[in-house]
């Protein structure tokens, strides 16, 4: 996931969002590849939009809930879990 406050702000210079978008495409040269956008409230979509459309690769925009089914349908991901020796552990004691 990214935040556009951090990578996209659309204040920075066009090229710095547009290269670290670039570079994390280029992490993940499997295809389809998903990004998860969280477009927070100083943005909008239609201010992110431009630098999308700068991208070497071609890219589209969906809502989250069409996004979520193309994940789940694409089977790319993977789940990783903490080790059971991790010694910090959160979850709160069973009941009883």
């Amino acid at each position: 996931m990214i935040s556009c406050d951090d990578a996209l702000d659309v204040a920075r210079p066009t090229a710095a969002p547009v290269a670290a978008l670039g570079e994390l495409m280029q992490l993940n040269p499997q295809r389809p590849s998903f990004l998860l956008m969280h477009v927070r409230e100083s943005n909008t979509i239609k201010q992110v939009a431009p630098l999308l459309g700068r991208l070497s690769e071609q890219v589209e925009v969906v809502p989250l809930d069409p996004f979520l089914k193309r994940v789940a349908g694409a089977k790319t991901g993977r789940t990783s879990y903490p080790p059971p020796t991790d010694p910090i552990d959160r979850t709160p004691p069973a009941p009883g």
